[in-house]
């Protein structure tokens, strides 16, 4: 979809607004062991030890986890280049985990973060979760905004999972199952 300046019909989201600006815009789920989702794990990965130090984060990930119907791996592609990902388990009955938000350091700002949010958690609801909750740092503000602008909620402990670090910044969802 292009923006029109004489067309009165605007989307009144500021998702919707910045997903224009980057359409077409695609998030499907991939196999783990593809070589667009090993490549968004790994830039994640790098960019982790950047801020933080080199292997600071014991979090395994097993594709198995990032398998239905246990979870998936979202892969978003902008003009059918990869531009992020973002992978979803199942950690418990009911409980879904976000794992490795990651988009292209060009793209970032341009809403494909929060969608990719937004449909990670749309299909939790799928896999049946009526929680979902996720784990960032101290040195991703970026990260904690936009959480927080999904209505995320702080929290200090996580119900169940594996936890990266002491000093990591901790969030659930709760999930209306009505919606």
């Amino acid at each position: 979809m292009t923006l029109d300046p004489t067309d009165t019909r605007r989307p009144t989201s500021a998702i919707a607004l910045a997903l224009e600006a980057v359409a077409p815009l695609r998030i499907d789920p991939a196999n783990f062991s593809s070589a667009s989702v090993q490549s968004i794990v790994l830039a994640a990965k790098d960019e982790l030890d950047r801020r933080y130090g080199p292997a600071t984060d014991p979090t395994s990930l097993k594709a198995a986890d990032f398998t239905p119907p246990l979870g998936e791996f979202l892969v978003a592609r902008v003009d059918d280049h990869l531009a992020g990902g973002v992978g979803l388990r199942t950690v418990a009955p009911d409980i879904a985990e976000i794992k490795r938000l990651w988009v292209r350091p060009d793209l970032r700002r341009s809403g494909i973060g929060a969608a990719l949010m937004t449909r990670a958690v749309a299909d939790a609801r799928v896999f049946g979760a009526r929680l979902v909750m996720l784990e960032t740092g101290p040195l991703q503000p970026e990260a904690v905004a936009l959480y927080v602008s999904q209505g995320w909620r702080r929290v200090d402990r996580l119900p169940v999972g594996e936890h990266g670090h002491p000093e990591s910044i901790r969030f659930t969802l709760e999930l209306d199952p009505t919606t």
